[in-house]
């Protein structure tokens, strides 16, 4: 933990205005990401339970929209703090970095979707949606975690 104290602890004086503004919104990634995280899986829970209750299809809809504007977001501030070298060498990084980025895109695409078509928020469709985007959430954390706390952190 203090090795990973020490990388945000660089002399920002040196930095402009502008470089300041982008390192300190990238250290908000590990904020702004819950959620999304907690958006998604949400959503899939109450389009499960809500299934034959047209009332449950607003809930859903607001929370696929939501995660839909904040995903990007985070996936744009992860780019921020882990800087902008899609070359680096470092397979967990690069494994989170374009999952990531494709889960942004995705949940951006999934917010328009609801957005413009809300009678197809409780749909089979969104449904199998919800599923996979909440798996894939699963799978990023297990790599983000595992940039934190080591590979082996959630060995039993």
């Amino acid at each position: 933990m203090a090795e990973m104290a020490d990388e945000h602890h660089e002399d920002r004086s040196k930095m402009s205005t502008a470089e300041r503004l982008l390192d300190w919104l990238g250290r908000l990634h590990p904020i702004i990401v819950h959620f999304p995280i907690a958006f998604f899986p949400a959503a899939l829970f109450t389009a499960i339970v809500g299934r034959r209750r047209p009332a449950f299809a607003a809930p859903v809809r607001f929370l696929v929209i939501a995660g839909g504007v904040i995903a990007p977001v985070a996936a744009m501030f992860g780019w921020l703090d882990a800087g902008f070298d899609p070359a680096s060498d470092d397979w967990l990084l690069q494994t989170h970095r374009w999952l990531g980025t494709g889960f942004g895109i995705v949940a951006l695409l999934l917010g328009i979707w609801a957005w413009r078509r809300p009678d197809q928020v409780g749909g089979k469709a969104m449904l199998a949606a919800l599923t996979i985007v909440t798996a894939a959430i699963v799978v990023q954390g297990w790599f983000g975690g595992a940039m934190v706390h080591g590979a082996d952190h959630m060995n039993w």
